[in-house]
């Protein structure tokens, strides 16, 4: 009887590990797929097919629903429709997955913040949220500015007490100044609101540097041209160029290149336009996107014979991309145009010595 009793257990083990082997086979597969559909998703949203997107996210979220950033990636689908609940909605499907997320608490703010004006009560939604946002160390300053903006806002008596606490409470909060100047990018009246209350807040040390100086003088000049072009109903193609401007000015290059590829689309209906794609070159060039870069001035080296700004934006990209014989080419062409750049013949200069000793530590 011993022996049927060994064979069955031997039967049971088998049985129990091949189960075990087909569950983690089960699993695996389920991660692969979900991590090919949301990376087909995420290839798809850049090259902004957000219908197609949408169905590769869904397939990613049936297959993981667990998984935070796939609830979030459908959500920012949701806002360029212009489906703000809907935005929400999954947003705070991606909380229930990590509720202590800054990132996402942020999200949820600034998307109920588009809802205010059609729903008051999405305020206090924002505003909660804004809160949540603080406590993570990476968004603190920008949920608090964001926080401190909408309750300066709302009907409460001390409200501009708490905003104003909030406000000193920041210190040095140039990146959130920077975000918000960009997010009322459309309001230039608003923008020049948040420009001078970083003026009161900055510490004198900060108030007297030049840098600091000349950027604010950068920045007011850059919306106040804004403001001018939305007043006097310029192109499309000039305003987003003007804003994409201010973004380069506030080093926040992905706002820009966004403005400028949509200013190049509104312009090219009726002309070549190469101020727009010098920008967004540098803007590119700035992020180290070398071959974009060269990709977005090379048109403007080709239709504009004597551009010294597409040169100026060329002979990096080339650099960044270790073609020293078209580096070497621009700056020829740029001191042929412009003899009296001493700065260029300088940099020129510096690029033959780096090169030079670069061969030479290659022969060694």
């Amino acid at each position: 009887m011993k022996l049927p009793v060994k064979i069955g257990l031997s039967v049971l083990i088998l049985t129990i590990v091949a189960l075990a082997l087909l569950i983690f086979i089960n699993l695996i597969s389920s991660t692969v797929d979900t991590t090919d559909y949301f990376s087909q998703g995420q290839k798809l949203f850049d090259d902004k097919k957000y219908s197609e997107a949408i169905l590769s996210f869904k397939k990613a979220q049936s297959k993981d629903p667990t998984n935070a950033a796939v609830y979030t990636a459908i959500a920012k689908i949701y806002v360029t429709r212009n489906r703000y609940l809907d935005a929400i909605n999954e947003i705070k499907q991606a909380l229930l997955r990590d509720p202590e997320s800054g990132e996402l608490n942020m999200s949820l703010a600034d998307y109920a913040s588009l809802m205010i004006a059609t729903d008051p009560t999405y305020q206090k939604v924002a505003i909660d949220a804004y809160g949540l946002s603080a406590k993570s160390a990476k968004y603190k300053n920008l949920a608090t500015y964001k926080e401190a903006r909408l309750v300066s806002t709302t009907s409460d008596s001390n409200a501009l007490t708490k905003a104003q606490d909030m406000y000193k409470s920041l210190g040095d909060y140039q990146p959130a100044l920077y975000e918000l100047i960009l997010y009322d990018i459309d309001n230039p009246d608003t923008a020049f609101l948040d420009l001078q209350t970083a003026q009161k807040s900055q510490n004198k040390e900060q108030n007297t540097a030049t840098d600091w100086t000349v950027f604010q003088k950068s920045l007011t000049d850059g919306l106040t041209q804004v403001k001018q072009d939305v007043a006097s109903g310029k192109k499309p193609a000039s305003i987003l160029t003007r804003k994409g401007t201010v973004a380069y000015l506030v080093n926040r290059c992905e706002f820009g290149i966004s403005f400028f590829n949509n200013a190049i689309t509104e312009s090219e209906k009726e002309v070549f336009y190469p101020q727009a794609r010098i920008l967004a070159g540098e803007c590119l060039k700035r992020l180290a996107r070398y071959d974009e870069s060269r990709k977005m001035v090379e048109p403007v080296y080709s239709q504009q014979k004597d551009s010294i700004d597409a040169r100026l934006v060329l002979r990096q990209d080339y650099k960044g991309l270790k073609d020293f014989a078209n580096m070497k080419k621009m700056y020829d062409e740029l001191i042929t145009l412009d003899g009296q750049r001493y700065s260029v013949r300088a940099d020129y200069a510096q690029e033959l010595l780096n090169l030079s000793e670069f061969a030479s530590a290659a022969d060694q």
